[in-house]
């Protein structure tokens, strides 16, 4: 299958999924219902989505390989930093495996945002600006 892959981008706050806002998991979720209902035949790749079922090993983005081999310690015995470290390297490579960004309209006060694009542009992908009122 050939569809569009899109990455999801913006202002999260934290690793921890337990601190995430709840204002935050709506945002992403909302952002992530546009593009579902917007480009029916893509795949939509949600950060918070990914740390939450990433603590089962369930692999669950068609397309996207998730190597849980390479924990040699279950991800729930992980610390904190520990658990960052490797959320942020998998953002980075599934959105390397990603045809395009969608930035959510606060991703320019977000560090790792930034990054995102930053790696975005640098790899050609089609990037996406959600509109303030979608």
């Amino acid at each position: 299958m050939n569809s569009k892959k899109i990455f999801i981008s913006g202002k999260i706050g934290t690793y921890d999924i337990n601190a995430v806002s709840e204002e935050t998991i709506k945002k992403f979720a909302e952002a992530e219902m546009y593009l579902r209902k917007t480009y029916p035949d893509c795949q939509v790749f949600n950060p918070l989505e990914f740390a939450e079922h990433i603590a089962g090993n369930d692999v669950w983005l068609e397309g996207i390989s998730i190597p849980f081999e390479c924990l040699s310690t279950p991800f729930e015995n992980l610390t904190l930093k520990q658990r960052t470290r490797y959320l942020k390297n998998e953002n980075i490579r599934v959105l390397t495996e990603s045809t395009a960004i969608y930035l959510l309209t606060d991703w320019r006060s977000s560090a790792g945002a930034l990054f995102e694009k930053e790696v975005a542009d640098f790899l050609g992908l089609e990037i996406i600006y959600q509109k303030e009122k979608q």
